[in-house]
C-alpha cells in the first residue's frame, strides 16, 4: 500500500461515525485511574475496525488497550493517546452543528474515535491494495465474487496468519492441519465478526473437534490452569526464567516481611 492509497483512503472517510462513536465515548466516565469500561469499549471499536487487540490488565482499574494491524514488516507506525478526562463535573455531551461538546471531547475522545475510523480504513486500504494477502489478514470483497473466489483470495499458510474458512468440518479439517503438519500446539480465535465468531465456533466447530478427540469433553476441577496447559505440575518448572525471583530474590527492593 503506497503513502497516495494511505491519502485517498483518509479521504473516503465519513466524518459521521467518529461524531457518534465520540459522543458514545464522552457519555462514559472515566476519570484517571478508573478507565476500566473505556477501556473495553475502545477494545471492541478497535476489533471491530480490523486490528489485533488486546488489553493488558495490570492495572485492573486502568487498564490500556493495545491494537496492532498488519504482519510487522517494514516501517512501523505506533499512535498513542489516553482513555481517561478531567474528573470535573460537565454538563451532559452534546452536539450541536459540527461541535462535540462534552468533558475529554478534544483531549481526547475525538482523537480515540479518530484513530479507531483511521484503523478501519488502513485496514480497508491493505485489503483493497494487497491482493496476494502479504499485508495482513485484512480484506475487502468484491460483491460480485462467487464464494470459492473468496476462499482463494484468503491465500496460504506461507502467506499471512494461520486462517480457516468454510463449515464446521472444513474448518476443523485445517486446525487438524496445522496440529499435524505446522506443529502448533494450540490456537487463538480472533472474533472477525463480532460475538458471531465465538459462539459459531463454540457450537459449531467445537463439537466437531471434541468428536476427533481434539478437544476434552471435560475438565478436572482439582487442575490448575498452568498444569492444564503445560502437563508439568502446579508450578514453574526450575529451568522457567521466572523461578528466579522465587521467595522474592533478585528484585530490585527486597520484600519486607513482617515479623509474627
Amino acid at each position: 500500500m503506497s503513502l497516495d492509497d494511505l491519502r485517498e483512503a483518509c479521504r473516503r472517510i465519513d466524518p459521521e461515525p467518529i461524531a457518534d462513536l465520540t459522543l458514545d465515548l464522552l457519555r462514559i466516565w472515566s476519570p484517571p485511574g478508573h478507565e476500566a469500561e473505556m477501556a473495553e469499549r475502545m477494545a471492541a471499536e478497535l476489533s471491530e475496525a480490523g486490528a489485533t487487540v488486546r488489553i493488558d490488565r495490570e492495572f485492573p482499574s486502568s487498564p490500556s488497550v493495545i491494537a496492532e494491524l498488519g504482519t510487522g514488516d517494514g516501517p512501523t507506525i505506533q499512535w498513542h493517546g489516553h482513555l481517561d478526562a478531567i474528573d470535573i463535573e460537565h454538563a451532559p455531551p452534546e452536539r450541536n452543528g459540527d461541535l462535540l461538546i462534552g468533558r475529554g471531547a478534544a483531549d481526547m475522545k475525538g482523537p480515540d474515535a479518530a484513530m479507531v475510523a483511521a484503523i478501519r480504513a488502513t485496514a480497508d486500504a491493505i485489503g483493497d491494495g494487497d491482493k496476494d494477502g502479504r499485508a495482513g489478514r485484512f480484506r475487502v470483497i468484491d460483491p460480485e465474487q462467487t464464494a470459492g473466489e473468496v476462499l482463494e483470495g484468503f491465500g496460504n499458510l506461507g502467506r499471512q496468519p494461520l486462517l480457516a474458512v468454510g463449515d464446521p468440518e472444513q474448518v476443523a479439517d485445517e486446525i487438524e492441519r496445522w496440529l499435524d503438519e505446522v506443529g502448533i500446539d494450540g490456537i487463538n480465535l480472533l472474533q472477525y465478526h463480532s460475538y458471531d465468531t465465538a459462539r459459531d465456533f463454540v457450537e459449531l466447530v467445537a463439537p466437531v473437534l471434541r468428536e476427533r478427540g481434539r478437544l476434552r469433553r471435560e475438565y478436572d476441577e482439582r487442575e490448575t490452569l498452568r498444569d492444564r496447559i503445560f502437563g508439568a505440575g502446579d508450578r514453574l518448572p526450575d529451568r522457567h526464567y521466572a523461578t528466579r525471583y522465587r521467595g522474592g530474590a533478585h528484585l530490585p527492593a527486597p520484600i519486607q516481611k513482617e515479623a509474627s
